[in-house]
């Protein structure tokens, strides 16, 4: 399973923030990257906007479940158990 907490923009952004604490990266997803990036190897149970801690901080909470797959030795055995 796999729930995470992404800051949310309308596109994919880096962003580069220098301060007081020192020089930190920001990334920020939309919808459509994370669908596209779960895809491959996800079921999504779950993605939802919000708004949290500051009434301007928009959120996406997600909430997946990796997706088995068979290995080569795997399909090769149950096979063979076929037989």
């Amino acid at each position: 399973m796999l729930a995470i907490t992404l800051k949310e923009r309308d596109s994919y952004q880096e962003e580069l923030v220098k301060d007081e604490l020192g020089k930190r990266w920001f990334y920020y997803y939309d919808e459509a990257t994370i669908r596209e990036i779960l895809n491959k190897d996800f079921k999504n149970l779950k993605i939802d906007l919000q708004t949290l801690n500051r009434k301007t901080a928009k959120w996406i909470v997600i909430l997946a479940k990796k997706i088995k797959r068979c290995s080569g030795a795997s399909l090769l055995m149950m096979y063979y158990l076929q037989w």
